[in-house]
């Protein structure tokens, strides 16, 4: 399980002060990994037995165990951000190129490249239109 499935499961359980203490675990997830209980105790303007009962709720034996389940998620996170933004562009080159081979007919580009003696090349940015 990741830190979000977690607090989803035993979300509604949770009081509106444990909430609260949900949301700033969330806004600060990547700190996390490197605060103490009392340090996210005087973080949240609560004392280390509410945190204690908060985990409790969650379903988890120690402070350190929700700070691996945090850190899995954002190592997943990063991860998956990486596979998806490369695979992505290389996805949305794959198509273009696609595209222009099925719909143009490029023989009469390809003989006039062959026949001359001088060529301009022009760019087009297409590195800027995959990003919309």
């Amino acid at each position: 399980m990741d830190f979000l499935e977690v607090i989803n499961q035993h979300y509604k359980q949770l009081s509106p002060q444990e909430r609260a203490i949900i949301a700033y675990l969330q806004s600060y997830e990547s700190s996390l990994t490197k605060l103490t209980s009392q340090e996210l105790a005087d973080a949240c303007f609560v004392s280390r037995s509410s945190i204690f009962r908060l985990l409790k709720k969650l379903a988890l034996d120690s402070f350190t165990e929700l700070r691996l389940l945090a850190l899995n998620s954002q190592q997943k996170a990063e991860q998956a951000l990486q596979k998806s933004t490369f695979a992505a562009i290389a996805q949305a080159y794959h198509t273009y190129i696609d595209q222009i081979f099925e719909t143009l007919d490029l023989s009469r580009i390809v003989k006039l490249l062959q026949e001359t003696d001088v060529l301009y090349l022009y760019g087009t940015g297409n590195e800027q239109k995959l990003d919309s």
